[in-house]
């Protein structure tokens, strides 16, 4: 079994731990998987062994009819059981009189039409064999280029250098990494933004440059004896000097590169504005590219407007005016250092925020910076003894959630439900973990719903 492609987005084996009783469901219970509460029906026992899946998670056709999950019972394998599943098989947060759930549980049974497999708890995946069991669910946008393809133009050669220019990883979820905290762990905990993820580089590409003195002797040469030539002739030591220029060399210098989450946005690459419809990032670049130099990347959210006044994230503004004359803004959260040879070194949290007051740019905000110990208000544990592991992390979910999520965003004008939070932990290596408030998961499903979602590709 491989891993899945996307670990935010796949089925989890899960334990069941505990089971809390519903006023007005007497149906069904709510347990705890990963801080997420999740429904479950009244069969389910403290120790049952089981699938989970998140919010935002897309089940499978084959699985579905499978196991007779659509509300549509055409489409179950038994076409007399009626489910609850609509036809895009999304795993939606949902609310039963006032009682909400962040995820589906089902039983392991349920992967029978799969064959017989044996699958330990702890295991993530998405596949089962040759059997997709999930993915995540995804709103296909209709881009200006699905529009108007650019039929009879060949791809451009990117220029870009192997392991200089890198994206920004997928972050996990917190609730499904709290295993790899340990008490003395330094940490940062930072306001998670809602908007379009952008990277800012400068580094090291391959640029073609043509064989300019050569080019120019040619054309000098041409110009004295031009009118000396015939036509025929003439035609030739044009042409020549046109196949010079376009004879290049490959050098490699610091570029900027500038994109999304996933797709380089440089023009000269082949892209456009895409959902969008205008460049938003290649307009952001024009203000953080003055502030590269050769080595180093910009991670940072855009928020507000595009430079068309099209919501970036539709309610998120940010403070943001459509009207104004920059109606977006950039929030830093990420800052990397990349040598000549593709070694990446991180900044630190502090030090993003030391370089964001130095460049009179704006960071994420930071909510706390410590150990991991010190943010357990009345939690003391000794690290050179055994501590209880799953009390450990379930504190620490409990203080992260109760101290930093939740409520409005503070920073928009409109009433909207703060994202969350992000929490990393603090080295050589970037790791960070995310953490969503409910309220802003309901938030998120009804925006899918309308498919009011702007694009973070």
């Amino acid at each position: 079994m491989t891993q899945p492609r996307n670990p935010n987005y796949c089925a989890s084996v899960i334990a069941i731990k505990n089971l809390i009783p519903l006023d007005g469901l007497d149906n069904l219970r709510a347990t705890t998987i990963f801080g997420n509460q999740v429904l479950v029906s009244k069969d389910t026992a403290i120790g049952d062994i089981g699938l989970f899946f998140p919010v935002e998670t897309q089940l499978t056709s084959a699985f579905l009819a499978a196991n007779n999950l659509y509300r549509h019972s055409e489409l179950n394998n038994n076409k007399d059981v009626k489910g609850f599943f609509e036809d895009n098989g999304r795993v939606r947060c949902v609310k039963l009189r006032s009682h909400r759930s962040e995820g589906f549980f089902s039983g392991l049974n349920t992967l029978d039409f799969c064959g017989q497999y044996e699958i330990p708890v702890g295991t993530d995946f998405d596949y089962i064999g040759d059997v997709e069991i999930c993915r995540k669910y995804e709103v296909r946008h209709l881009h200006r280029k699905d529009l108007k393809p650019q039929l009879g133009k060949s791809p451009k050669k990117s220029k870009l250098v192997r392991n200089q220019f890198r994206f920004h990883l997928d972050t996990e979820q917190l609730g499904k990494n709290l295993h790899k905290f340990k008490p003395d762990d330094l940490i940062s905990c930072s306001l998670k933004i809602h908007g379009t993820s952008a990277i800012f580089s400068k580094v090291l590409c391959n640029a073609l440059i043509p064989h300019g003195p050569i080019v120019n002797k040619i054309s000098s040469v041409g110009q004295v004896i031009n009118n000396k030539l015939s036509k025929r002739q003439k035609r030739f030591v044009n042409l020549f000097a046109k196949h010079l220029r376009f004879r290049q060399q490959s050098i490699v210098r610091y570029e900027n590169i500038f994109s999304s989450r996933k797709v380089i946005k440089n023009e000269d690459m082949g892209d456009d504005g895409g959902y969008y419809g205008d460049n938003v990032w290649a307009v952001a670049n024009k203000i953080v590219a003055p502030l590269l130099t050769n080595g180093l990347s910009i991670y940072a959210e855009l928020v507000g407007f595009t430079p068309t006044g099209k919501p970036i994230q539709k309610g998120y503004d940010y403070g943001c005016k459509q009207e104004a004359h920059q109606p977006f803004d950039i929030y830093v959260y990420r800052v990397t250092f990349t040598n000549n040879e593709g070694i990446v070194f991180e900044f630190g949290s502090n030090q993003v925020i030391e370089w964001c007051n130095i460049n009179n740019a704006k960071p994420v905000k930071l909510l706390y910076y410590g150990t991991v110990k010190d943010l357990i208000a009345n939690y003391n544990i000794d690290i050179d003894k055994t501590y209880d592991k799953d009390g450990f992390e379930t504190k620490l979910l409990e203080t992260i959630k109760d101290n930093f999520v939740g409520g409005s965003c503070e920073t928009c004008i409109n009433k909207v439900p703060a994202e969350g939070v992000v929490v990393r932990r603090e080295g050589l290596m970037f790791e960070a973990y995310k953490c969503k408030s409910p309220e802003f998961l309901a938030f998120e499903t009804k925006s899918l719903d309308s498919g009011d979602i702007g694009e973070d590709l």
